[in-house]
């Protein structure tokens, strides 16, 4: 489906722009020609279960998926209505909603700026501002969720910077008042696993999907899927990450591995526990098995040896050795301790404890 055109009019708002296309709208900046500033429009247009008519550019929904559209439409006025009752600075408010060529479209403010990951790119000394812009993110959730709002696709691309370093929090299609029931949202790979599942996500998963945004513009990849995490976690503590120590505070690194928990009761159960931790910047380490295991494989190696340097010590000078032979043996390379099965999670073990997680094991409220 193609977006309207630049120069459409709808009464006194004027496209200039296409800003981008999810799946179930697009989004247009445009100009407020009564006010004369630039507007952020979202067009209701979910695909799979509509199109637009090629010459009158409505939106009409395909044969025998009118109920669907319905639907969708409703889903659309609830986020709009979820947005409007948010009181922030950095929370784009809504002017209005109106009707127009068979769908909906919902008027915001326009967030100056650049998607994270670009806005880094940008300049690179910027990434010193990254402890700075996480506590801001942490204090607009904070907010939202004193409100009763969970915004549930928190991601790289949803933070918007500005030249002034000032960061907003965008896109509110995937929000729901705290809860309240709602359908299952998955990103990968920012969602934590509960929020798959119907009506378990909290505080907690908005968390854990700000941390995996960090991690990413921090390592510049992906994090692993998290329902790939459940069947063998191999994600790595950022705060063993040498380079990332000497470029940032321990206390950031480890705080995003906490709230990276697969557990939501090993995560910060809110924004301001998160807040508090790097205030007093004491954020207990990981509890995962493997940091602990391979802290146990170091002490015991270094027994070893002292055990292995005493009994040498003790015996009498051993002959002269033979000629070295004309050939090297093998050399037996110790296996990297992070890819040894024992030290990962057992999966069977992680999805029988999300599972009670599920059933009402965890009951902490935003």
């Amino acid at each position: 489906m193609l977006p309207l055109p630049a120069g459409t009019d709808f009464g006194i708002y004027t496209l200039l722009d296409t800003l981008g296309h999810g799946g179930f709208a697009f989004v247009y900046l445009a100009r407020d020609k009564q006010l004369g500033r630039r507007v952020c429009i979202k067009e209701h247009a979910p695909e799979g279960i509509c199109e637009r008519d090629a010459e009158s550019g409505e939106i009409v929904p395909l044969p025998g998926m009118e109920r669907a559209f319905a639907a969708s439409l409703a889903d659309f006025r609830r986020e709009a209505e979820v947005l409007a009752a948010l009181h922030h600075a950095q929370v784009p408010a809504v002017h209005e909603i109106f009707e127009a060529g068979g769908t909906a479209y919902v008027v915001t403010d326009y967030a100056e700026g650049e998607p994270l990951p670009q806005w880094l790119e940008e300049n690179p000394e910027r990434r010193r501002q990254l402890p700075l812009l996480l506590e801001s993110v942490l204090r607009i959730l904070r907010s939202l969720h004193r409100e009763g709002v969970l915004h549930r696709d928190i991601k790289p691309g949803h933070m918007i910077v500005d030249a002034a370093g000032c960061v907003r929090l965008v896109d509110f299609g995937a929000a729901v008042p705290a809860g309240a029931p709602h359908a299952p949202v998955f990103s990968p790979p920012y969602s934590p696993p509960e929020q798959n599942m119907q009506g378990t996500a909290g505080a907690w998963s908005d968390l854990y999907s700000l941390a995996a945004s960090f991690r990413s513009v921090l390592l510049h990849e992906p994090v692993q899927d998290a329902l790939q995490r459940l069947e063998s976690d191999h994600l790595r503590p950022l705060a063993d990450n040498a380079p990332l120590r000497r470029e940032f505070p321990e206390p950031f690194l480890r705080s995003i591995d906490r709230a990276l928990s697969l557990l939501p009761e090993e995560r910060f159960e809110s924004a301001e526990s998160w807040l508090s931790a790097l205030a007093a910047r004491e954020v207990p380490r990981s509890s995962r098995r493997r940091t602990v295991a391979l802290a146990t494989c170091i002490a015991i190696a270094l027994a070893a040896f002292a055990l292995v340097a005493r009994s040498l010590m003790a015996q009498p000078p051993a002959p002269p050795a033979p000629a070295p032979p004309t050939t090297k043996p093998a050399v037996e390379v110790s296996p990297d301790p992070w890819d040894d099965d024992d030290l990962l999670r057992d999966g069977k073990e992680m999805q029988q404890r999300m599972q009670r997680f599920v059933e009402g094991g965890f009951t902490s409220t935003p």
